[in-house]
């Protein structure tokens, strides 16, 4: 019988934990990752697989019998001093608890891993030949940058993420005619990190996918010459999580263990468009 501990086991060999803390020390980064909730010897048939764990996901995780939830976002993040029903995050934890269903949050060490949440990106938007931006190792590090196989026009390119991201409100910053022959893409909050922007123009990026990009990066990046596209938080690092369900779902079955994994159908990117 499968137990929490065996998918711990499972997510920890497509993503070591030790990968983002070494990109917490290397960056000075911050991050809480791993089982945030729950007991390692509980059994577990059944996961439900997710980017936030809200009310909403809580819901549908208890309608579906899951024993487990595997989230991106961290479901506890700072340090809190009290459960209860008196603010949002308490009463999330109460009913899990009460429900006993885990929580396994993978955040940094899913970002940065060799088949993680960019390199999934970067697949997904026809990149090869990638190397993480910001490594932590040869074929680890945060986001992905490589070549497109045939160069073409921003507008172009800008058209494959909105595809891709499932998101028409990605904006666009650049000439529209420019050709794109290396992208790099970095999802989640990295369109505010200035070094990322620095390194992916030593390194020749034509264009830059990522999200919530701050006003003077976008500044920054006009001057250099950098074209960029803000896809937004959530729709950057969706795509990983249906990919997540298969590579879990290939990895148990290969262990031989009974669990079902299932991606959640609950949306919870908080914007509309």
């Amino acid at each position: 019988m499968a137990t929490v501990r065996d998918v711990m086991s499972i997510l920890e060999e497509i993503a070591p934990l030790e990968l983002g803390r070494s990109y917490c020390a290397k960056y000075g980064a911050r991050d809480n990752s791993g089982l945030l909730l729950g007991d390692e010897t509980r059994p577990v048939f059944s996961v439900l697989v997710c980017l936030d764990v809200t009310p909403e996901v809580a819901d549908e995780a208890e309608d579906a019998n899951a024993d487990m939830i595997i989230s991106h976002h961290p479901l506890i993040f700072d340090g809190i001093k009290s459960v209860t029903k008196s603010s949002p995050l308490g009463r999330t934890l109460y009913r899990l608890i009460k429900s006993d269903i885990s929580v396994y949050c993978a955040h940094l060490h899913l970002d940065v891993a060799p088949n993680g949440v960019a390199k999934i990106l970067a697949d997904k938007m026809g990149l090869s030949d990638c190397k993480a931006i910001l490594p932590v190792s040869e074929d680890a590090g945060l986001g992905r940058i490589g070549k497109l196989a045939t160069p073409m026009p921003l507008r172009e390119f800008y058209d494959l993420a909105v595809e891709v991201l499932g998101d028409s409100s990605a904006k666009l910053c650049g000439d529209f005619y420019r050709q794109i022959g290396v992208a790099a893409v970095a999802p989640g909050s990295c369109g505010g990190d200035m070094s990322l922007l620095e390194a992916v123009y030593e390194m020749g990026a034509d264009v830059l996918l990522t999200g919530e990009i701050k006003h003077h990066v976008a500044l920054c990046a006009k001057e250099l010459g950098i074209a960029l596209i803000d896809g937004g938080h959530h729709s950057t690092e969706y795509p990983a999580i249906p990919v997540l369900v298969d590579m879990l779902s290939e990895y148990a079955e290969k262990r031989g263990l009974d669990i079902e994994f299932s991606e959640s159908q609950t949306k919870t990117n908080p914007f509309e468009w």
